[in-house]
């Protein structure tokens, strides 16, 4: 994936691919701006030195995983990112998407995400997850209008009530996972798919 590609999102709004080293500096800049005040407990603040240290030396080991991230811009403006990473062979982890308040509810997450699991699927992901605050409606709904699924919640020490979201890139799949979660009737494909005949 090319550095410069763009992504047409709504208006005046365009994603680009990026790399987090790219945006690294800005994302630090932008982050506070997004999501404001942060009540959550910084983990890092919760280990010993040793601790640290092998945490670090963890994360240096995930260096060849593939990620995405975008920046995403109006009028060649930085306004935003999107920005996840690989979590095993067939699934991607959406860590965040931040876009600056003044231009929130204008239709950019909704036109972003469509582009975002497109690339994942062409890149071979069967799974996208993501986590959110329980409260948080605003990306909650959106995903699950384009077909994630509530996978379930998760109590965090960083964050608190978590909602984990899982999209599958596979129709079929996510046929199945519809029918087993009570949303739709199994029809001869998904029975076929569960071994019922």
């Amino acid at each position: 994936m090319e550095s410069d590609r763009v992504i047409p999102l709504v208006g005046d709004y365009v994603a680009q691919v990026r790399t987090s080293s790219e945006l690294g500096d800005s994302l630090a800049r932008l982050r506070p701006l997004v999501f404001g005040p942060a009540f959550e407990a910084d983990p890092s603040l919760l280990m010993n030195d040793e601790e640290r240290a092998r945490t670090t030396l963890l994360r240096r080991r995930l260096d060849g995983l593939h990620e995405l991230c975008w920046g995403i811009y109006h009028r060649d403006q930085l306004i935003g990112w999107t920005y996840g990473l690989q979590q095993s062979s067939e699934m991607f982890y959406m860590i965040n998407t931040g876009i600056l308040p003044e231009h929130q509810g204008k239709g950019i997450y909704t036109a972003l995400l469509p582009h975002v699991l497109e690339q994942l699927r062409t890149d071979g992901f069967q799974i996208v997850t993501s986590r959110h605050v329980a409260t948080n409606s605003r990306v909650i709904v959106p995903k699950l209008k384009a077909g994630f699924f509530i996978a379930g919640c998760e109590l965090s020490d960083r964050f608190g009530l978590l909602v984990l979201l899982h999209y599958y890139t596979s129709p079929l799949r996510r046929r199945v996972v519809s029918a087993r979660a009570g949303g739709e009737r199994p029809d001869a494909a998904v029975l076929a798919a569960l071994g019922i005949r």
